[in-house]
């Protein structure tokens, strides 16, 4: 959930989610970032995940706030400590996979137009990476404003979001 939250992934229907039932492991068996019609990554999407109220019954409320809370804070801060590493490694991630779409969909015909679709590709590569960052940012436990707040209370934000009933249709299936 915190990887499609940070890469905008779409089509986050259930036939397409996995639940491992001996260890609880879930993921998406088609994980792909969601890009605009311009190419870059959306932005804070109003329903972060998909987390209905099935879902939250069947993970328990003993996961979700004894595991996977703690889990998403721990991992956006090893991400935000370690961002001169992750950096790269997302531009290399996006840019390739902008740049395996545009080739799927359409044949650069000369060395001219293939390096301006290279420079528009680094364009939406960089800026998804700043996509990415910024939301890793926003959901870093450490950068808390009152002392009173607890550490994970724009993770807890989301996960409320996300579990409301009437947000359940907003989850675009795509």
């Amino acid at each position: 959930n915190l990887l499609c939250y940070l890469f905008a992934c779409g089509e986050r229907t259930p036939q397409k989610m996995v639940i491992d039932v001996k260890s609880g492991v879930t993921f998406f068996l088609d994980f792909r970032p969601g890009f605009s019609s311009l190419g870059l990554l959306e932005g804070f999407e109003e329903v972060p995940f998909r987390l209905t109220r099935n879902i939250s019954t069947l993970l328990s409320p003993f996961f979700i706030e004894g595991t996977m809370i703690p889990t998403m804070a721990c991992a956006t801060q090893a991400l935000n400590s370690k961002k001169d590493i992750l950096v790269p490694y997302l531009s290399l991630i996006l840019r390739d996979d902008r740049l395996s779409w545009h080739n799927f969909r359409s044949h650069a015909r000369n060395v001219l137009e293939h390096s301006n679709v290279d420079k528009q590709i680094k364009e939406q590569a960089e800026k998804g990476v700043a996509s990415v960052v910024e939301k890793i940012e926003h959901l870093n436990p450490w950068e808390v404003s009152a002392l009173a707040t607890p550490p994970d209370h724009r993770i807890l934000e989301m996960l409320e979001v996300s579990e409301k009933e009437a947000n359940s249709g907003k989850v675009v299936p795509a």
